[in-house]
């Protein structure tokens, strides 16, 4: 399911689901470990109230979700009109502290004076081992402990008269004799056990005398730590402090990061505004301190398929980072340069993805293609870091920057990309294409090797390296000789590539074309591209849904819809309206923001994809591709400077 909100501070990551609970729970890295990835468990909350239990996932709330004005804190609002009490939970993962925050609000809609018991359960599995957890009620300390090796968490909670929780029980969850210690509070009463180990879970009780028509008020926070004595202190200055003393800090962290993004929000029509600021507020909640970018923090894919998408694919990384370069942000975009020098194979080259600690992450990709052996890599992935490093030194022309990248990053990948070639051919040896479906040089790939090619030349002759610049130079210039070989003059259409033994694959591919003219290979206004996008608009259209744009012909990833037609996906969409930007044509592309804009959720998530027939998006949400194009169309509406 979709995540309707997610928190993040660049170590510790919560997503929240559809019923407002904690389903992802990832630490010391964003999107790894998440402790929560147990295919569909997660938190629950509940409040019992004249002798029942009311879980808020028992499908009797109504719930909805927002986040606050210009802060990553998010609002989770649910109403059971049926016993007539309602929750407001405010949340955020603390900005500063590896601790997540909550502050929940418990309004009695009825006349008359009401005792309340609230219960919050804990459910982890803490690390990616089989070993077991130990879960440790710590009653003089007011706090739950649970912990495996050096993971630990550590839960706290006082009520709004500074009271600690009156009830609490750990032990097994789903054992043998035990469905979870949440079923124990089903009765009002926890049993008081103090310990346990093994598969286990933690609930407390907070116990709540609430007038009629009035409200009460908890703080609640799940400490993060290495050790007891790191959680303890987190868990010290909560309890000092207060909930809402570290949500107004956040806030205020919030407001001065964001600064950059409102400046562009305010020139923009208020319709979107808001999309814009949380769209970059979810694409910083997915940046990794040590500067990696998780493709998505949803790991509901896990219930469906055997992984997530909870790596680093260098390609997505890098175009997340495109409209924070543009917005003038410098230290996430250098930190994702530090990690990839870091994870750069000696030969120059990125793998196809990684995890946020920097190994090597899961791969389908072969190192056997039909007889020849390479790397199982996709060229795109390393070409478009040393285009993007070109693109972020001609917006801040720091010196500094290039001198200490450039030896270390643009000229081993460069050399690489102009290595990794086919020199009978003249254009880029075989690799994986961009969607890591088929082995073979493709039209994007080849487009993006020239423009980071062309990028890395500038570069080096700046920094007075002439052997490279005329190396990478004449590559390119070799590559752009040969650029009509992509062009199918039967069908006068771009096509998706070579097979590795020279056989076309005539197949439409919306990157092929985009990549064909956005990084240089071919002019925006050239007759080659405007057949190719008149193509796109017949042939990887639907009519249902006519600002959508399919991947390629006959893509069948995650199409489980009865319809001929492949799923729409929102990065193609918006690449398409990109495409109308950059020739001037408004109204087209302000047609397909709107529908993608109609396609959010109510906190700005778009999803990776979504079906040619119900329009319900598929797939991972948020995904921060998605987002991240997103915000460049809008910034691409913005006039520049000087525009008439």
């Amino acid at each position: 399911m979709p995540r309707p909100i997610v928190l993040g501070n660049g170590s510790v990551q919560v997503g929240i689901n559809q019923f407002g609970l904690i389903e992802v729970f990832s630490f010391p890295y964003v999107g790894y470990e998440n402790h929560c990835a147990t295919h569909g468990e997660y938190q629950r909350i509940g409040v019992y109230i004249d002798d029942t239990m009311h879980w808020l996932d028992n499908g009797l709330w109504d719930v909805n979700f927002r986040y606050i004005d210009q802060a990553l804190i998010g609002v989770v609002r649910a109403h059971n009109p049926t016993i007539g009490i309602g929750l407001e939970l405010y949340m955020a993962v603390d900005a500063e502290l590896p601790v997540y925050i909550s502050s929940i609000n418990i309004i009695n809609a009825h006349s008359s004076k009401r005792e309340i018991t609230v219960y919050i359960q804990q459910n982890f599995v803490l690390g990616d081992t089989n070993l077991p957890d130990t879960i440790q009620a710590l009653p003089d300390n007011h706090a739950i402990v649970q912990y495996k090796a050096d993971r630990y968490v550590m839960v706290g909670g006082v009520t709004i008269h500074g009271e600690g929780f009156q009830q609490y029980a750990v032990g097994r969850y789903h054992s043998r004799t035990s469905s979870g210690t949440f079923r124990d509070a089903e009765d009002g009463q926890l049993s008081q056990n103090p310990v346990d180990h093994g598969r286990v879970d933690g609930v407390i009780g907070f116990m709540l005398s609430v007038n009629g028509n009035d409200s009460s008020r908890l703080e609640y926070w799940i400490a993060t730590g290495s050790s007891m004595a790191s959680v303890e202190r987190v868990h010290r200055q909560m309890r000092k402090d207060g909930v809402l003393y570290h949500m107004l800090k956040t806030d205020q962290w919030w407001q001065k990061w964001l600064q950059r993004t409102l400046c562009a929000a305010d020139r923009l029509p208020r319709n979107v505004r808001s999309h814009i600021i949380e769209s970059m507020m979810i694409i910083k909640a997915h940046i990794d301190s040590h500067g990696g970018i998780v493709a998505s923090s949803d790991s509901s894919i896990l219930d469906h398929e055997t992984d997530t998408y909870n790596y680093i694919w260098p390609r997505d990384a890098t175009y997340a980072l495109w409209p924070l370069i543009r917005l003038g942000y410098a230290d996430e975009v250098l930190r994702f340069f530090d990690f990839c020098i870091q994870v750069m194979e000696p030969e120059g080259f990125l793998q196809q993805r990684y995890l946020p600690n920097g190994t090597v992450g899961s791969t389908w990709n072969p190192y056997f293609h039909n007889g020849i052996t390479m790397p199982p890599i996709q060229e795109d992935e390393t070409a478009i870091v040393v285009f993007m490093f070109a693109r972020y030194y001609e917006v801040h022309k720091k010196r500094t920057d290039l001198e200490t990248y450039y030896p270390s990053l643009v000229k081993p990948m460069a050399s690489f990309l102009a290595t990794y070639f086919d020199e009978s051919r003249g254009l880029p040896k075989a690799s994986y294409d961009i969607w890591e479906h088929d082995f073979q040089t493709t039209t994007y790939t080849t487009g993006l090797v020239y423009g980071a090619l062309v990028g890395a030349a500038r570069l080096a002759e700046i920094m007075q390296d002439p052997d490279s610049a005329v190396h990478w130079k004449s590559t390119a210039d070799m590559i752009k000789q040969n650029r009509d070989t992509f062009f199918d003059q039967e069908t006068s259409c771009v096509i998706k590539g070579f097979l590795a033994d020279g056989t076309p694959d005539k197949t439409l591919d919306s990157a092929s074309v985009y990549g064909a003219y956005m990084f240089g290979l071919y002019g925006v206004d050239s007759p080659q591209i405007s057949s190719s996008i008149s193509q796109i608009r017949t042939r990887l259209h639907c009519q249902a849904f006519p600002y959508g744009v399919m991947r390629f012909e006959g893509d069948d990833y995650r199409k489980s819809e009865s319809s001929q037609q492949s799923n729409l996906w929102y990065v193609p969409s918006l690449w398409m309206a990109q495409y109308y930007f950059e020739k001037d044509q408004m109204d087209e592309g302000m047609k397909i923001i709107e529908w993608v804009t109609s396609q959010m959720s109510s906190t700005s998530m778009l999803a990776e994809q979504c079906g040619s027939v119900s329009g319900k998006p598929l797939s991972v949400s948020p995904f921060v591709w998605s987002q991240a194009e997103y915000v460049n169309c809008l910034l691409d509406t913005i006039p520049q400077e000087g525009s008439s």
